[in-house]
């Protein structure tokens, strides 16, 4: 896939080297966010392969999402000519009040 870098240069982007399957859940390389008026237990579900977020109005921030336990990637001088690509889909009309994070290191959000 071609992308033009911030000085207008195209390059293009490898295939993803991770896609997440939730088919058994959030297994081992994510933990839950619920914070600031989000709640995993309430909002979150797992449907058809896919994490469903719907938080409804009114909670806050309604940040409820999911959190990678350890670092998803290493960031290297590499990315300057061959930048990275997170990508990460949502249905619109399932989704609200969705949030990841990604770190160099791990805080637990609960």
């Amino acid at each position: 896939m071609p992308v033009k870098s911030l000085s207008g240069a195209l390059f293009s982007i490898a295939q993803p080297t991770m896609v997440e399957d939730f088919q058994n859940g959030l297994a081992n390389r994510w933990d839950p966010v619920a914070v600031v008026g989000g709640d995993f237990g309430r909002f979150a579900r797992f449907e058809g392969g896919k994490l469903v977020v719907n938080v409804p109005e009114g909670n806050s921030w309604r940040k409820t999402g999911i959190q990678s336990k350890q670092p998803i990637f290493t960031v290297e001088r590499s990315f300057e000519a061959q930048p990275g690509l997170i990508l990460i889909q949502t249905d619109p009309k399932l989704t609200t009040g969705f949030v990841v994070t990604l770190a160099s290191d791990r805080m637990l959000l609960a």
